[in-house]
């Protein structure tokens, strides 16, 4: 049985691709975003440049000497953003379930909680997450390595 409250972050794949229809970045799809190898190709293709930043503390992480909290996502990934402004997220858990996530920056204490609880796990892991801000004009994911890629999403309209 599905968690009503947190359903309420979750949004379906149809309507996710509607969703970035209508905002105009048309080469960025629910596929797209959920492949960051496909994300890189049609960058490629478009000359565009994806901005690569590598977290200077990232081998005591996998080394376990540090670990990967809510603060520490939050820190990498929306730190930067308005409180008020909304994100997708794109995370594995999500991709088998074939949903992307939608919370306000200044919710996401309560939305990482839900999700631990829904998914039984900690929130950050060692796998694949994507955030798109519109308000922004970015995407921004993470690799095995330890780096943050970022790039303009209106770079990816016609």
């Amino acid at each position: 049985m599905m968690n009503t409250t947190f359903e309420k972050y979750m949004i379906p794949k149809e309507d996710l691709d509607s969703i970035l229809q209508s905002s105009n970045y048309y080469e960025i799809s629910y596929a797209t975003l959920s492949n960051e190898n496909l994300l890189y190709e049609i960058a490629t293709q478009k000359g565009i440049t994806i901005d690569k930043k590598m977290i200077q503390e990232w081998r005591l992480y996998e080394n376990e000497e540090k670990d990967l909290t809510q603060n520490v996502f939050f820190e990498f990934f929306l730190s930067d953003l308005p409180k008020n402004s909304s994100v997708l997220l794109f995370t594995d858990e999500g991709l088998l379930k074939k949903v992307a996530f939608q919370f306000e920056v200044n919710e996401f204490v309560s939305f990482s909680d839900m999700y631990e609880e829904y998914f039984g796990m900690e929130f950050f892991q060692f796998s694949y997450y994507c955030i798109l801000s519109f308000h922004k004009n970015i995407c921004r994911f993470i690799d095995e390595a330890g780096s943050i890629h970022e790039v303009e999403l209106s770079k990816f309209t016609r």
